[in-house]
């Protein structure tokens, strides 16, 4: 059975591990339900590589947050 996380009202979350390369390249997916209004956002591996050129401390603390 795949965990069961409640993500508080207002929140985010974000599947770090196969944009940084900690997963070994495999690709995750994660299940999501609302219980009201909800607004989902993707953004390709490519576009967040080119944005950690430009913020390389957000991205030494987004892997460290990952491992």
């Amino acid at each position: 059975m795949l965990p069961l996380v409640l993500v508080p009202r207002k929140a985010w979350f974000c599947v770090l591990d196969s944009l940084l390369g900690l997963a070994g390249g495999n690709r995750r997916t994660a299940n999501v339900r609302s219980k009201g209004y909800s607004n989902l956002f993707t953004l390709s591996k490519v576009d967040f590589e080119r944005a950690m050129v430009d913020y390389p401390t957000a991205y030494t603390l987004l892997k460290k947050k990952a491992q």
